[in-house]
Protein backbone atom coordinates (compact mmCIF):
# COMPACT_ATOMS: atom_id res chain seq x y z
CA UNK A 1 0.00 0.00 0.00
CA UNK A 2 2.73 2.47 0.94
CA UNK A 3 4.78 1.43 -2.08
CA UNK A 4 1.78 2.12 -4.33
CA UNK A 5 1.38 5.60 -2.85
CA UNK A 6 5.06 6.36 -3.35
CA UNK A 7 4.92 5.11 -6.94
CA UNK A 8 1.84 7.23 -7.70
CA UNK A 9 3.50 10.31 -6.18
CA UNK A 10 6.61 9.73 -8.30
CA UNK A 11 4.50 9.36 -11.45
CA UNK A 12 2.67 12.61 -10.71
CA UNK A 13 5.95 14.45 -10.09
CA UNK A 14 7.42 13.10 -13.35
CA UNK A 15 4.30 14.12 -15.28
CA UNK A 16 4.44 17.65 -13.84
CA UNK A 17 8.12 17.98 -14.73
CA UNK A 18 7.37 17.06 -18.35
CA UNK A 19 4.49 19.54 -18.59
CA UNK A 20 4.55 23.30 -18.84
CA UNK A 21 3.47 25.22 -15.77
CA UNK A 22 1.09 28.07 -16.55
CA UNK A 23 0.57 30.57 -13.75
CA UNK A 24 -2.32 33.00 -13.77
CA UNK A 25 -4.34 35.24 -11.46
CA UNK A 26 -8.06 35.01 -10.82
CA UNK A 27 -10.31 38.07 -10.66
CA UNK A 28 -9.92 38.21 -6.87
CA UNK A 29 -6.11 38.24 -7.18
CA UNK A 30 -5.47 34.64 -6.19
CA UNK A 31 -2.51 33.07 -7.96
CA UNK A 32 -3.26 29.71 -9.57
CA UNK A 33 -1.26 27.29 -11.70
CA UNK A 34 -2.10 24.53 -14.13
CA UNK A 35 0.14 22.10 -15.99
CA UNK A 36 -0.28 21.35 -19.67
CA UNK A 37 1.60 19.18 -22.08
CA UNK A 38 3.37 21.18 -24.82
CA UNK A 39 1.12 19.79 -27.57
CA UNK A 40 -2.06 20.99 -25.87
CA UNK A 41 -0.60 24.44 -25.28
CA UNK A 42 0.49 24.72 -28.90
CA UNK A 43 -3.00 23.68 -30.06
CA UNK A 44 -4.63 26.37 -27.90
CA UNK A 45 -2.21 29.03 -29.18
CA UNK A 46 -2.94 28.06 -32.79
CA UNK A 47 -6.69 28.29 -32.17
CA UNK A 48 -6.27 31.76 -30.67
CA UNK A 49 -4.22 32.88 -33.67
CA UNK A 50 -6.96 31.58 -36.01
CA UNK A 51 -9.64 33.47 -34.08
CA UNK A 52 -7.53 36.65 -34.17
CA UNK A 53 -7.21 36.36 -37.96
CA UNK A 54 -10.95 35.76 -38.36
CA UNK A 55 -11.72 38.78 -36.17
CA UNK A 56 -9.29 40.94 -38.12
CA UNK A 57 -10.89 39.89 -41.42
CA UNK A 58 -14.34 40.65 -39.99
CA UNK A 59 -13.23 44.11 -38.86
CA UNK A 60 -11.67 44.91 -42.24
CA UNK A 61 -14.79 43.78 -44.05
CA UNK A 62 -17.03 45.85 -41.78
CA UNK A 63 -14.78 48.87 -42.30
CA UNK A 64 -14.95 48.47 -46.09
CA UNK A 65 -18.75 48.35 -45.91
CA UNK A 66 -18.82 51.49 -43.78
CA UNK A 67 -20.05 49.77 -40.66
CA UNK A 68 -16.95 50.35 -38.55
Amino acid sequence: MLEDSIMIAQEIKAAEENNIKIEYYTMDGTEKAIYMCPGDLMYICNVLIDYARIFEAFCLEAEEQGEG
